[in-house]
């Protein structure tokens, strides 16, 4: 498995969260994803974690639910 690359995310996650709740649906997920980052910003988490967290559908590259069958 390769080793995720670590980034730094300027905006504090109490105005990520603030972003979440004002936001359309759509760009709410994107935030999410965002927050996401942020909380493991030191250690560092796959984009296929990232996505399982959210329930978005990474293959697709959309940000529709994931829905079961």
């Amino acid at each position: 498995m390769s080793v995720p690359k670590l980034f730094t995310i300027k905006e504090s996650e109490n105005k990520i969260k603030k972003l979440i709740k004002s936001s359309t649906p759509i760009i709410s997920k994107r935030f999410q994803a965002l927050l996401i980052f942020k909380r493991h910003e030191k250690t560092g988490i796959s984009k296929r974690e990232v996505v399982d967290e959210i329930g978005v559908n990474y293959l697709r590259n959309t940000l529709k639910k994931i829905e079961h069958i």
